[in-house]
Parts: structure tokens; C-alpha cells; sequence
């Protein structure tokens, strides 16, 4: 399902917090989108495990309204790339998202298919995506299922009105 229609369709999460419940994550309601950067570094296998357990899923970037808001999160990252839910497909021979979205918006630095590498977000301007080998350890954006009430009423009232 695609990021955008998560806002508009009812969405059935598993919000397990076990193993990775303390890791640093920097939370935000962008738009239509909620995105998670979690600072902590895993590999890609890793942080698909992470965002599914956690959260929906790797972020998948369909448009230039996502690839901004993705390109704001990765300039407070640790690591120089963040990874996206973006694979090579070896017997495809194409780039598939992890949300089974075909890969239209594009993009790329250097588009390089190398079987077995995902993809990554640069973290500083021009935030253009990259393929890298999917054992390096780097921070990670996860998309989350919309809240069903704005999001200003999840939110701590000292944080809406200074006093």
C-alpha cells in the first residue's frame, strides 16, 4: 500500500516493542507521513526487522513530497546515508521498495545495480540516493502507520504551548 493512502485507509500495526525498544528514534508527522529516523546503526536486514517489529515498515519514496521530508530527517542522522526500503532485485534485474511499489520516482547519484545492494539516502545536500552493500551499519528511516487523531493531540501540551 502506498504512503499515501496509509492516511486515508485504516491500518493494523504490530507495535512490538522488544529487543530494539530503546533505541534513540527522532519522530515526526510530516504531511500525510510519518516517518521515524532511528539513530542507531544496523544493517539493511536489520533495520527492515526493526521498522516492521516497530513501526510499518522502511520508507518507501514514491514522490518529491517524500524524498523532502526523507531529505530533512536524514540531515539529523549519525551515519553519512540512511537507509530506505530499496532493494536490487538479482532475478528481477530492477530496483524493487520493500512496500512492492514499482521504483517511478527516482533519485539517483549514480544508478548502480549491483545484485544484493540496497539503497541509501545521502544525509547532507543534494540528499541523492546511493547503492550500497546491505552489511554496512547505518542509521535508517521507518514509515508508521498514520495516528487516527491529529497528531498535535498525541502530543504533550508543553510542547504545543510555551507558558
Amino acid at each position: 500500500i502506498p504512503l499515501f493512502i496509509l492516511s486515508q485507509l485504516p491500518c493494523v500495526c504490530s507495535f512490538v516493542s522488544q529487543v530494539y525498544s530503546r533505541l534513540p528514534v527522532l519522530s515526526s508527522w510530516f504531511g500525510h507521513y510519518n516517518l521515524i529516523l532511528v539513530n542507531s546503526n544496523m544493517t539493511w536486514n536489520e533495520a527492515l526487522k526493526y521498522c516492521r517489529m516497530n513501526y510499518l515498515d522502511l520508507v518507501s519514496v514514491h514522490n518529491d513530497e517524500i524524498q523532502y521530508w526523507v531529505s530533512r530527517m536524514a540531515e539529523t542522522a549519525s551515519t553519512d546515508h540512511v537507509w530506505l526500503g530499496l532493494r536490487f532485485s538479482c532475478s528481477l534485474i530492477f530496483w524493487v521498495w520493500v512496500s512492492t511499489e514499482n521504483v517511478s520516482y527516482q533519485n539517483w547519484e549514480t544508478n548502480t545495480n549491483f545484485c544484493g545492494n540496497t539503497g541509501a539516502v545521502q544525509s547532507k545536500d543534494p540528499h541523492y540516493w546511493v547503492s550500497l552493500p546491505m552489511t554496512e551499519k547505518l542509521n535508517f528511516i521507518c514509515s508508521r502507520c498514520p495516528s487516527k487523531s491529529p497528531a498535535w493531540q498525541n502530543m504533550p501540551s508543553w510542547t504545543l504551548w510555551p507558558q
